[in-house]
């Protein structure tokens, strides 16, 4: 077999080796020091993107041609943002703040809890419901926000919320007993009545969202589930293959895209799920009625535009590496014609890189803990995804 070639020129793991329908976005928050956490609009022409750069949290626009700084915050962190349409918007502040788009710039409302909100959900423009930390529920009402629920139940965090009305509004929370974590969906009647109705012991929360008016997909950390509002039930829909889940978004046919962790995406489509590294991502986001035009973020605040469409090459084709043994408890040995290998942790920290010895490219997992791990290659013009086993 070819001995393990690398190239000196470092080529980014997040590209996509197809024809341009991957495209890296230049903008201000693309740097060593910056993040995106959050990317959402209202159209093509009005996309957000929420991040850090050294530190300083930053909003920045897409207007259809560029991205541009729209917003710099030095001392509050910026943590959800949604709209209703391309004038209306809200954003929250890690204080506490709630903060309103005005078709330009943002305006600071007022600081509503001393704590970290995570979760909005906009019904009108005057009717806004936000949620964080130490279970806390504010609902903003045009003038002021209320704080109607607080510290209720014990060692609950809220995540998100979804306000259907004044009177039907459900939020997704993770209870946290010191050792164990456990996602709760409770219902709340927008006065003292929050019922829990669902209970997963051991799953992190992320997110939900409506899949028709019946159904909730909610996206943990390892699986996706879909919950009945009528029959008051769940299933385990779906369970990570890739990588653990970070965001997600449904577009105008129905598909889910859920970003997981960079080391691909997964697709929910008609009850059936797919997974593919073609595309990487974490936060994921396209506008309303648009299904070609899907942004995803990457590491060190990177923004991609993609296409939707895949190339169909199969993720399993790795004929072109070999790599044993594995599972491992010590090294992991690769032959191929590769320009380049990367080790990653399924949070998409890089763990380790090859060496070489006595003509063999090696990768030492000896000190890393027990977990299944992501080894991306370059191969020729190919990305190879594999998973690796420390055992």
């Amino acid at each position: 077999m070819k001995k393990l070639f690398f190239c000196l020129l470092f080529m980014s793991p997040w590209l996509l080796f197809s024809q341009g329908a991957f495209n890296l976005m230049p903008n201000p928050l693309a740097s060593a020091s910056g993040t995106v956490n959050i990317i959402t609009g209202s159209s093509l022409n009005n996309v957000f993107a929420v991040g850090q750069v050294s530190g300083v949290s930053q909003v920045i626009k897409y207007d259809g041609s560029s991205w541009t700084t729209n917003y710099t915050s030095p001392g509050i962190v910026l943590s959800e943002m949604k709209f209703l349409n391309s004038t209306v918007g809200y954003m929250l502040g890690g204080n506490g703040g709630l903060f309103k788009y005005n078709g330009s710039s943002w305006d600071l409302l007022g600081q509503y809890t001393t704590y970290s909100d995570v979760g909005l959900s906009i019904i009108s423009e005057n009717d806004v419901w936000f949620c964080g930390s130490y279970a806390n529920i504010v609902h903003y009402n045009g003038t002021t926000g209320n704080l109607v629920w607080s510290n209720s139940p014990f060692g609950v965090s809220f995540r998100d919320i979804i306000a259907f009305s004044d009177s039907d509004i459900w939020l997704l929370g993770n209870y946290w007993d010191g050792t164990n974590s456990t996602t709760k969906l409770y219902h709340f009647d927008g006065n003292s009545n929050l019922v829990e109705k669902m209970s997963l012991p051991g799953e992190d929360p992320i997110e939900f969202l409506s899949l028709d008016a019946n159904h909730f997909m909610i996206l943990g950390y390892y699986k996706a589930y879909i919950y009945d509002l009528t029959a008051n039930s769940y299933v385990e829909s779906h369970t990570w293959g890739l990588g653990n889940a970070v965001s997600m978004t449904m577009l105008d046919s129905k598909k889910v895209i859920v970003g997981l962790a960079g080391f691909g995406i997964a697709i929910y489509n008609n009850n059936v799920w797919s997974e593919t590294d073609e595309v990487h991502g974490h936060h994921i986001w396209s506008p309303p009625g648009d299904d070609n035009n899907i942004f995803l973020t990457g590491m060190n605040g990177q923004i991609y535009l993609w296409d939707g469409q895949l190339s169909g090459v199969s993720e399993n084709d790795q004929s072109a590496l070999a790599i044993y043994p594995n599972p491992t408890s010590d090294k992991i040995f690769l032959e191929g014609n590769t320009k380049e290998a990367k080790l990653y942790d399924l949070t998409g920290k890089l763990v380790a890189e090859p060496y070489c010895s006595n003509g063999q490219t090696i990768i030492d997992l000896q000190l890393l803990p027990q977990s299944m791990y992501i080894l991306k290659a370059q191969v020729d013009d190919q990305l190879i995804t594999k998973k690796i086993i420390k055992k």
